[in-house]
């Protein structure tokens, strides 16, 4: 391994070593904890680790469980003392710089007066319509209350001679060039060629005007850093967005609420916008907001209904990447962006339809405006953050706990010492309380999130407690351990590539010294408390899915940590070709991750079989897609085991006009048969074996020539049956996970069900 010619004898001698026993307990640590998508374990390490200790039952590790964690604090703290000699941690981690909390606002004049006590009014206006629970607050009002909240922060650093808006002109120019670039991106993918078109011509010449114009402002650094974040937002737009009418990420029942209410939006705006009862009691109808914004620009159908993810997840990448600058340099924050870009753990969650998603999105913002706070000394960030933990209210449950979460990092950036740090703690809890207050006062909202939480009135004391922290000591090892496979998430939360850095991170953050350690300790405070909040406080047995990827900016900043460090290490030094040869190492591996996350979120996330309605469903949907390829109608018989409200709504998502698809009673499958003797059609039974003998002798009696094909379902092996009049379109292929295929034949033939695989 090569190390730098100042290096003393002794550190060359410990460095190499020191390093290759890190590496490999991380590599065994994943064999054991990942064994989905990784090789088993070696025999001979097999035997080895028979004979150790075993971890109880209660920890939800495998039989060598035990092993594994002591290989992860082993490796941490092994990487601790390698990057120590090779001197890593003081590179990678950024210095600390001064806060300057803004000063006092100066807010006597009569303007300020005036808004003061306008804004007080509405806000009045807000709360006696809350509590008198007969319809919800005006949406004006609210409004007023945000307006106002902004506003005073604006005008408090305008009676100063601040103006940060001027300040920000430069990345709001950015921004405008990037959210062009994705509408592009996401015109292609709903198929819209001549607009995406249009749409990449005018990011490309608001892009020359901003480039022109600023690049003398930027610093040969600078450039590269914006042009490589324009691309990691397209890419991770692209790689979410692939897929998206697929009817591999099918429409689940929660999904289509969803997508009900967001065509309700701009029809009943008033109806939905500041109340608990959107989609139910503990998702409100404001995280809907964006998908039907979404819906409205780029179709109704499913795909436009999705594209609401990738495009938030886009767009706040650079909140997301200016947050990681404060803690790293910037290659190394640049790494974390891109790590995060790719997780699969988004790519999955992003193809559906889950609001849930919108909260990373948002504590990227958040914690982007807080950010902004400290180190600007400008009073409109506060304000921004006060309305964006009071907007969090509205969003899904994870979001209303930013506020706590926010305030570790707060405590070590700005902690309450004085006049002007009190002013500003006393401003965003007024304006997060005021913006709130819709919410805050809505009990039967409180009384939903208490059935969701672990203080559900079933739920014993002492199972309570034990469950919490059972939750919150297994959320740290998601990114490396998960056996919560739902959501089309079938393994760690992480890559191997990530996960293994995220282990050589940690141990990084632990050199941190004196100068540094205010910034490491308010990411980790906020890991933890992360962790205990999130993972901790939940109703379900382990940690959600649909709640833990709010983790993964903290496990994406360690592993940027743990790379940068490895390649320091690797290529040390300085000059230009070692420098070059570190941001091609580090380029290499977050394009082995892209790849390896992407494989996942197209592979194994389908491995694991889904449960008998989406089965159905699936099935359902890629007979939609085949059928609308080959110009078939589809018919498919009803029986009380399929939902036609539900089915017409699927088949409404992807486009399916309503003349190409219809649902047949048993007793009027002859008539219908009838009339489609001379056009290409295909019949459906799902989950009703008993109505077989009955359909199969109509289908005979009417299409003599059809054939009959079985599918045997992957979760319990009920049979579903198609029958088409044009034997010659082909048969559906097996899909794993979902249903086997089962012997064409005519469709006078003898059913036997396939065996299940």
């Amino acid at each position: 391994m090569p190390v730098g010619p100042s290096a003393s004898p002794l550190r060359r001698l410990l460095l190499f070593p020191v390093l290759a026993a890190a590496l490999g307990l991380v590599g065994l640590a994943q064999l054991i904890l990942n064994p989905r998508i990784l090789p088993p374990i070696p025999r001979p390490i097999t035997k080895c680790l028979s004979g150790l200790p075993r971890l109880p039952e209660v920890f939800d590790l495998d039989e060598f469980g035990l092993s594994a964690l002591a290989a992860i604090v082993s490796a941490t703290l092994l990487f601790a003392v390698w990057a120590r000699l090779l001197g890593a941690h003081r590179r990678v981690l950024a210095l600390a710089t001064r806060e300057h909390p803004p000063c006092l606002p100066a807010l006597t004049s009569r303007t300020g007066l005036a808004l003061l006590i306008g804004g007080l009014c509405a806000y009045l206006v807000t709360l006696s319509q809350t509590l008198a629970a007969e319809r919800p607050p005006a949406a004006w009002a609210w409004l007023a209350v945000v307006g106002t909240c902004l506003v005073l922060g604006w005008l408090a650093d305008h009676r100063n001679g601040a103006r940060p808006l001027a300040e920000q002109g430069a990345n709001l120019a950015f921004l405008a060039v990037g959210a062009a670039l994705l509408v592009a991106v996401a015109l292609t993918i709903t198929g819209q060629p001549a607009a995406a078109v249009a749409a990449g011509t005018l990011a490309g010449g608001v892009g020359v005007v901003v480039w022109r114009r600023l690049r003398h402002r930027w610093t040969n650094l600078e450039r590269q850093e914006r042009l490589i974040l324009l691309a990691l937002m397209v890419a991770q737009v692209a790689l979410v967005g692939y897929g998206l009418d697929s009817w591999r990420w099918l429409i689940r029942e929660d999904e289509g609420c969803r997508l009900d209410l967001a065509r309700l939006m701009f029809s009943q705006p008033s109806a939905w916008a500041l109340t608990g009862t959107g989609v139910s009691t503990y998702h409100t109808a404001q995280e809907v907001l964006p998908f039907a914004v979404t819906s409205r620009l780029f179709g109704t159908g499913i795909v436009g209904f999705r594209l609401a993810n990738p495009l938030l997840l886009g767009l706040t990448l650079p909140f997301w990447h200016y947050c990681f600058r404060r803690v790293v340099g910037v290659r190394t924050a640049l790494v974390a962006t891109a790590l995060l870009s790719s997780a699969h753990m988004l790519q999955c969650f992003g193809k559906i339809g889950y609001s849930n998603l919108v909260t990373l999105p948002w504590l990227g913002l958040t914690l982007a405006f807080a950010t902004w706070a400290a180190s600007s000394g400008r009073w409109l960030p506060v304000s921004l953050l006060g309305v964006a933990l009071g907007e969090g209210f509205f969003l899904y449950g994870t979001a209303r706990l930013f506020g706590p979460i926010l305030a570790v990092w707060m405590l070590a950036h700005l902690a309450p010492t004085s006049r002007r740090r009190i002013a500003v703690w006393s401003f965003v809890v007024v304006s997060s309380v005021a913006v709130a207050t819709p919410m805050l006062l809505n009990f039967e909202f409180w009384s939903a999130i208490r059935e969701t939480s672990p203080f559900a009135s079933e739920i014993e004391p002492g199972d309570v407690l034990r469950g919490t922290l059972h939750r919150a000591a297994v959320s740290p090892l998601l990114f490396i351990h998960n056996v919560w496979h739902t959501h089309f998430v079938q393994c760690a939360d992480t890559d191997p590539l990530t996960g293994s850095a995220v282990v050589l991170g940690l141990g990084v953050w632990l050199t941190a010294s004196r100068r540094r350690a205010r910034q490491a300790l308010a990411w980790l405070g906020m890991y933890i408390a992360t962790c205990v909040l999130v993972g901790g406080f939940q109703n379900h047995d382990y940690p959600s899915n649909t709640r833990m990827f709010i983790l993964l900016p903290f496990w994406t900043l360690a592993g940027a940590v743990g790379l940068d460090s490895l390649a320091r290490g690797l290529i040390p030094g300085s000059g230009q070709r070692r420098h070059a040869g570190r941001r091609l190492l580090l380029g290499g591996a977050c394009l082995v991750a892209g790849i390896a996350n992407t494989w996942i979120c197209l592979g194994p996330s389908q491995w694991l079989p889904m449960d008998g309605a989406l089965g159905d469903r699936g099935l359902l949907m890629l007979m939609v897609e085949r059928t609308k390829g080959l110009g078939h109608e589809l018919l498919v018989v009803e029986c009380p085991e399929v939902s036609p409200h539900f089915a017409r709504e699927a088949l409404a998502a992807v486009d399916v006009p309503p003349e190409k698809y219809a649902f047949v009673k048993p007793d009027d499958l002859a008539s219908a048969l009838a009339e489609h003797t001379h056009r290409p059609a295909t019949v459906l039974l799902i989950r009703c074996p008993e109505l077989a003998d009955q359909v199969r002798s109509t289908v005979a009696a009417q299409w003599p020539a059809a054939m009959e094909r079985a599918y045997a379902h992957f979760h319990d092996g009920t049979p579903m049956l198609c029958f088409s009049n044009r034997p010659g379109s082909g048969p559906l292929p097996p899909v794993a996970g979902y249903w086997s295929e089962g012997e064409a034949r005519p469709v006078g033939g003898v059913y036997e069900p396939s065996a299940r695989p």
